[in-house]
């Protein structure tokens, strides 16, 4: 169970959605399609679904270093934008599971026969918090969901939500991506859908205990995780990893739970009034060098288990791997 000091400093440090929240390179226009399955690139010519926007604009991830692309597919470089761009679009779908639509950013990359990606939130927090990974991951050759989840305290609903979304949407081939409160709920999705893989960031179980009824998870699952503190319920995300068969959890260095959202903000960073601050204040290590490695490793984590380049791997099992540790970057688990 956590403290009442832990769950004062979950809510206030992952508050509520911010409206002015930047988010990523998306933005909305006023011209309208039906929700694409196919998750292709979309024109602003289409039928009229008053549930969904259209986007033209080009998803490349701005929030990197790197500003153009280098027509390179190689896992060089994987915190920088990779060398396909992405479209936006906004929709909903309707699942048993919630009672009500589930509104999602959809951001279609540019590679063809593209796996998806479906991303999860953490606790009190939205989907802007976490679309520049669905940015990111578009120009490495994946199509991105980036879900707003059903429940705020049910995640084992939100995790059955999530694992019902991809076959209402026609998609084949998939993989969950999960921060916090999401990554337990990604977990729940695993268990109860067929995907290719799970990648889970700084993962959180409840009080309720969901992660214990999950039991081992019959595809891949790779965790990265922070630093120890009332945010992430002091790592008990560990255990919930261990206990669904994980084949590898690393721990970044120096990272505090805001450091795995993208983009993450001041109320998370902060807290409110000083109380419920996630920011790791003792860090030793840049803001920009514990957050490349975490987007290194999480978008090496769905290259690696989408199948698109089983060299990505290295950074999880091999000598790339071994080269962040021996920097202090990271350390297994």
């Amino acid at each position: 169970m956590l403290s009442t000091l832990s769950l004062l400093s979950l809510l206030v440090a992952c508050g509520e959605k911010d409206l002015n929240t930047d988010t990523g390179s998306t933005s909305t226009d006023t011209s309208t399609e039906s929700p694409d399955t196919g998750l292709e690139d979309t024109d602003t010519t289409d039928t009229q679904d008053p549930t969904d926007t259209q986007d033209t604009t080009d998803t490349q991830d701005t929030s990197d270093t790197q500003d153009t692309n280098t027509g390179s597919e190689t896992v060089e470089g994987l915190n920088m934008s990779g060398s396909y761009t992405g479209t936006a679009t906004s929709s909903s779908i309707s699942v048993a599971s919630c009672d009500n639509p589930v509104n999602f950013t959809q951001v279609s990359t540019s590679a063809p026969n593209a796996p998806t990606v479906l991303i999860a939130h953490g606790f009190f927090r939205s989907p802007d918090n976490m679309i520049e990974w669905g940015n990111h991951l578009a120009t490495w050759g994946v199509n991105a969901l980036v879900i707003e989840m059903c429940t705020l305290f049910d995640h084992q609903t939100n995790g059955m939500v999530l694992s019902e979304i991809p076959s209402a949407l026609g998609i084949s081939d998939y993989l969950y991506l999960g921060f916090s409160a999401g990554g337990l709920a990604s977990l729940v999705a695993g268990a109860n859908s067929s995907p290719l893989g799970i990648v889970t960031l700084d993962p959180v179980e409840d009080m309720n205990g969901t992660g214990s009824t999950i039991g081992q998870i019959n595809v891949p699952v790779v965790g990265v995780i922070g630093e120890p503190s009332d945010c992430n319920s002091q790592n008990n995300g560990i255990t919930l990893l261990q206990s669904v068969g994980a084949s590898t959890i690393l721990r970044v260095t120096d990272a505090d739970h805001c450091d795995f959202e993208g983009p993450t903000d001041e109320t998370c960073e902060d807290g409110l009034f000083g109380i419920g601050a996630c920011a790791n204040t003792l860090a030793n290590i840049s803001d920009d060098s514990i957050r490349g490695t975490i987007r290194t490793l999480g978008t090496a984590g769905i290259l690696w288990l989408g199948g698109l380049d089983s060299s990505a791997e290295d950074y999880w099992t091999g000598s790339a791997m071994q080269s962040l540790q021996s920097q202090g970057l990271i350390s297994p688990l």
